[in-house]
């Protein structure tokens, strides 16, 4: 979750996660806001929600449910 930055859900797709996780050189899905590298879907990209508490979070092979308190 704080991935990014603390207190701040983002959602990469899944291939720029794995990227993200395992290099911490440039990587051509990289982008940077505010000086942190971030990645996404789309060239330039993210999603990103302001959360104070993840309530909820359970993964199946078909979907991924968070509920979030904000």
């Amino acid at each position: 979750m704080d991935l990014l930055q603390k207190g701040w859900f983002t959602e990469f797709s899944p291939d720029d996660l794995e990227k993200i996780k395992k290099s911490s050189s440039g990587d051509s899905k990289q982008l940077k806001s505010d000086g942190k590298e971030m990645g996404g879907a789309w060239p330039g990209q993210a999603f990103s929600l302001q959360i104070e508490e993840v309530l909820f979070h359970e993964k199946s092979k078909y979907q991924d449910v968070l509920v979030f308190k904000r």
